[in-house]
């Protein structure tokens, strides 16, 4: 073996004379320190009925920047509850499905469905859209939809730890459609709204809002300055602007 490489092993490992490789020290990492963990699924049934009908609440769980949540397909699918039938009319919606079991609640069965690799942004939605804002887009959220959330409301919590993981809010604004291509690439909306300043402004729906936020804001009151926070809170006529110098816990989507 020539000097060199003999060098840079040992520079690497530290071999002894006998050519015994001595312990490496390796970051002791605790897997529960960041395993999602999902009660309320691991607690569901699992028994079908080919000959029932159900209805398929489609979920997804989502990371950003070390945050986890759950997004909710828009819409209800109504069939049997049998497993080539519920692929059958999930056939459309991209990405791995998983039935994981089914409930009744008002007397009506749900059949719970859980998908992966799928990075569409469109008719997926949080808990906050379907129980504060009501709508997707000023477009009003499926009553089952609600009427499930309402009454199912732990599925939307997942743990870390035993440590709750936070939900998001989904804030609107509105952007010229000459930065589609920039916002669609970097789910970023940081300049595009004044070409001026780093700014970004935010607030409940309005028609004509073009832009979707999903937000990792912790409470704050309202017109706290901007010197000491990322951003504040601003009311105007009986309104709340979200005020945000930059956008590292957004996640923007063009609609």
């Amino acid at each position: 073996m020539n000097n060199l490489f003999t060098g840079f092993i040992k520079k690497e490992v530290n071999i002894i004379e006998d050519n015994e490789i001595l312990s490496i020290n390796i970051p002791n990492i605790n897997i529960d320190d960041t395993l999602v963990n999902h009660y309320y699924i691991d607690e569901l049934n699992h028994d079908l009925n080919e000959k029932e009908i159900t209805k398929l609440i489609l979920y997804r769980i989502k990371s950003y920047n070390n945050f986890n949540y759950i997004e909710y397909y828009l819409h209800i699918i109504k069939c049997l509850e049998n497993k080539e039938t519920i692929l059958e009319n999930l056939k459309h919606i991209n990405g791995r499905k998983s039935i994981k079991g089914n409930i009744k609640t008002e007397n009506q069965k749900y059949t719970i469905i859980q998908v992966r690799g799928n990075d569409n942004f469109e008719n997926w939605v949080t808990l906050w859209d379907i129980l504060i804002n009501k709508h997707y887009y000023g477009e009003k959220i499926d009553d089952d939809l609600t009427l499930f959330i309402l009454k199912n409301n732990k599925m939307d919590d997942l743990f870390i730890k035993n440590k709750i993981c936070k939900k998001p809010k989904i804030l609107y604004c509105l952007v010229n459609e000459k930065y589609k291509n920039y916002i669609n690439k970097y789910n970023s909306i940081q300049y595009c709204q004044n070409e001026n300043n780093i700014l970004t402004c935010m607030s409940e729906f309005k028609s004509g809002y073009n832009v979707r936020n999903i937000c990792f804001f912790d409470d704050m009151n309202v017109d706290e300055d901007l010197i000491h926070n990322d951003y504040m809170v601003e009311r105007k006529n009986e309104e709340y602007q979200y005020i945000i110098k930059n956008d590292k816990n957004i996640i923007s989507f063009l609609k």
